[in-house]
């Protein structure tokens, strides 16, 4: 079951990053680079490792990738919270590869001029980024993912996430409220708002949002309560301990 980390396609895949990589992770990206990952099978073969080699937060970010190419985009926002539930290892092997991918796949959806498509890659490009604390850069892709796919709630969420590591409150909280506009039951952006609530010191939203955060969690994965306490406080980036967060 995934854990309250859910919420963190917002600060933990910030602070979940760790250095240094597994050992067998050069096997895997030989295992990766024999793929043709332009078929849509791909995927299967993805989860194949997946399966085998426990939850790896760069392979997971992989099979998100190969969904938003072969046109599941929302398989690969699902599947990209489950990449940042896991432990992302900022300069690993699986990682880099991701990276390469991504970077391959961006440009020649700009070429073809697919922006459903682009819009996808560029929200999962943002992830890397911020696990890489390049928040700029991250920036500009969300920037450029909202002309391409401007309904995409993971758009609004991720720069919401930016900006309030970056002190932005005012706009993160616009970017919060835009994505809620558009899936109201996303639970990842109630719980950031609820996060930066907390941080802006008005208590009667933060409380609110977490309550129906820990609803649509209790909906979505069966999170009770008591595993997930509604009035928990999620703690603002910069003093949130990192030590063992985003694994399960």
């Amino acid at each position: 079951m995934l854990r309250q980390a859910i919420l963190h396609v917002s600060m933990a895949v910030i602070l979940a990053a760790t250095a240094g990589f597994a050992a067998d992770a050069d096997a895997l990206v030989k295992q990766l680079n024999g793929m043709n990952l332009s078929d849509p099978a791909s995927i299967g073969g993805v989860e194949k490792i997946i399966a085998e080699n426990g939850d790896a937060g760069g392979l997971y970010l992989l099979k998100s990738v190969l969904h938003v190419k072969h046109g599941e985009t929302l398989a690969g926002m699902n599947c990209l919270r489950i990449a940042v539930n896991c432990q992302l290892i900022v300069d690993g092997p699986i990682l880099k590869f991701t990276r390469e991918k991504l970077d391959e796949y961006i440009k020649e959806s700009q070429d073809k001029n697919l922006d459903h498509e682009l819009g996808g890659l560029l929200v999962i490009r943002s992830v890397a980024l911020l696990v890489a604390k390049d928040m700029q850069s991250a920036m500009a892709d969300l920037n450029l993912a909202e002309q391409k796919f401007p309904r995409l709630p993971e758009v609004y969420n991720t720069r919401g996430i930016c900006r309030h590591v970056l002190g932005d409150e005012k706009n993160a909280l616009e970017d919060y409220d835009k994505a809620i506009q558009l899936n109201p039951n996303y639970a990842d952006a109630f719980g950031n708002r609820a996060g930066l609530y907390k941080r802006m010191g008005d208590d009667e939203h933060a409380k609110r949002d977490r309550i129906r955060y820990v609803m649509l969690l209790n909906r979505l994965y069966g999170m009770s309560a008591g595993e997930l306490n509604a009035d928990d406080e999620s703690p603002p980036p910069e003093s949130k301990n990192a030590s063992g967060a985003g694994k399960k």
